[in-house]
């Protein structure tokens, strides 16, 4: 495929994902889901990897993923509630297998799930079990939504010619091993926080999975990513808030959205070559519309939506710094770990 048609190719995939997460997001607080925010996220990984619409039987194929995902945390949740430590050790091998599929040549967006559908039903379960019913339908028809999305969008907007399939860089064992670690430490502790109150803290357990995710992307020396994401999705959601104040409709929303979307898409997929990997614009998006969630419901609440932002902001910060505090931490030790082990050898 030649330079020109791969630069109309990925203009066309961008333009999908502004419009396939703009209809997620409108669909979805129109008609008035719980966890209406889960939709456009889950919409976001799905255009960000598929380049191409899902056939019936993939579709399928990944509804069944989801089901299995959310199995396995309602099976986490008798342990969370009447053995803790054996619980949380189960969840955080659920999670290392998840992170570990997806680097050694599994489908990344089947990882995603796992990893949501394990972190969210297994906190929501033991606080409540209606709570926990309620991330599952949020989280079903959220993905469902989404491949409805996809597939609308390649109708509206086809592409000339057929995509190449993405080509995954093959990933070493020993280091694929060492990525899904360090992505599960990154997962761990905002999960620990959330088990405190479920309903509260279920938009940081989402911010961890995307901080997750990322990490198994992030190249050494690179963790200051994962905070400046967290930032410049903070940013892009006070700019959105804003023009959104200027007339709140849901036409507007769906039309910021859009444009936001877009905005951010042109440097995903390399149509804006910036400095700044794919994964800080996708982390980015992501953040920017979990935060535009909660200000919403917060305004709906009649809660002080700047100073909950304020507070939701200040707790996806610190969960970044610990991200990237952890991931400096691992890196510098497993590179010191052969210097010492030739130094024994060598005495």
């Amino acid at each position: 495929m030649s330079t020109d048609m791969m630069a109309a190719s990925l203009g066309r995939r961008a333009l999908r994902m502004a419009l396939g997460t703009a209809a997620c997001l409108a669909t979805s607080y129109g008609m008035q889901w719980p966890i209406p925010f889960l939709a456009p996220v889950l919409a976001v990984f799905l255009f960000a990897t598929m380049n191409r619409p899902l056939p019936p039987k993939a579709a399928l194929g990944l509804a069944l993923v989801v089901m299995l995902a959310t199995g396995s945390g309602l099976l986490l949740v008798p342990f969370l509630r009447h053995a803790a430590v054996a619980g949380v050790l189960m969840t955080g091998l659920c999670l290392f297998l998840a992170f570990r599929f997806g680097l050694r040549g599994g489908n990344s967006l089947v990882s995603t799930f796992l990893v949501a559908g394990v972190t969210l039903i297994a906190a929501a379960g033991t606080a409540d079990s209606a709570l926990a019913m309620t991330v599952i339908g949020a989280l079903t028809r959220g993905l469902l939504l989404g491949v409805l999305a996809l597939g609308v969008s390649y109708w509206l907007i086809p592409e000339h010619a057929r995509p190449p399939a993405p080509r995954k860089a093959p990933v070493i064992v020993a280091e694929a091993d060492w990525m899904a670690l360090r992505a599960t430490l990154v997962v761990m502790p905002p999960f620990l926080l959330a088990m405190a109150d479920p309903a509260a803290y279920l938009p940081i357990i989402m911010k961890a999975v995307s901080l997750g995710r990322q990490s198994c992307t992030t190249a050494r020396g690179a963790a200051l990513e994962l905070v400046g994401s967290t930032l410049m999705g903070g940013v892009l959601a006070i700019a959105f808030w804003l023009a959104l104040g200027l007339f709140v409709d849901l036409w507007m929303f769906f039309l910021w959205m859009m444009l936001f979307t877009l905005v951010v898409a042109r440097r995903l997929f390399r149509l804006r070559p910036t400095v700044l990997s794919p994964g800080f614009w996708l982390n980015s998006l992501v953040t920017m519309i979990i935060l535009l969630g909660q200000s919403v419901a917060d305004s709906a609440a009649g809660k002080d939506v700047y100073q909950a932002f304020m507070v939701r902001m200040g707790l996806f910060v610190g969960v970044s710094l610990y991200a990237c505090l952890m991931l400096a931490l691992l890196d510098v030790r497993r590179a010191t770990a052969p210097a010492a082990n030739r130094a024994r050898k060598a005495n």
